[in-house]
């Protein structure tokens, strides 16, 4: 584990879990998030826990955090590929991998000397293409290393299989409409 003092992001904050673990071992910790929701939650969950050195800001993406830098950066986006936006926990409304990608390929622009990022994400690549090839693509024109890890590959079918029954029951409709 790294741990090194300084400023953190917990991008896309959701309910601050990724914050609080910062705030442990960073002197300031900035949690974004579209959702007002989620912000309140972050903040309820860092008052609940004593926590003084979070502070939460409104707005998408790397938006809130403009021209700022952090030594680290922590990222679960809403990366289920999806062209919907039912949950903003998970569907970004982006169209494939685009919110994946946009994080990924901006993260390095955010980050000062010697920082890290890390981003939780899914993507696509095509059946015959090496699983790493896209995300090769979006850290190409990056300033930093990137260490590119792949827990497990799955054919369209069962990813959108897995995400449809989350959180409604399947649906064929829309089984058809993510498969789209």
């Amino acid at each position: 584990r790294v741990r090194r003092p300084g400023r953190a992001l917990d991008l896309g904050t959701g309910c601050g879990v990724q914050a609080l673990l910062a705030s442990r071992h960073c002197a300031e910790v900035v949690a974004t998030d579209v959702s007002p929701r989620a912000l309140n939650m972050t903040a309820f969950n860092a008052a609940l826990n004593g926590v003084a050195n979070v502070a939460c800001r409104l707005g998408s993406l790397f938006e809130p955090v403009a021209g700022e830098q952090f030594d680290l950066i922590t990222c679960n986006p809403p990366y289920v590929i999806s062209p919907r936006n039912d949950y903003i926990f998970r569907d970004a409304g982006l169209r494939g991998d685009a919110v994946s990608r946009l994080v990924v390929q901006n993260a390095g622009r955010y980050l000062r000397p010697g920082g890290y990022a890390t981003v939780l994400c899914d993507w696509v690549h095509a059946p015959a293409e090496d699983w790493s090839a896209p995300l090769r693509d979006w850290v190409a024109d990056t300033v930093c290393d990137a260490l590119l890890l792949c827990h497990h590959t799955a054919t369209p079918l069962d990813y959108v299989a897995t995400w449809i029954r989350q959180p409604l029951p399947p649906d064929e409709a829309a089984m058809e409409r993510l498969l789209d």
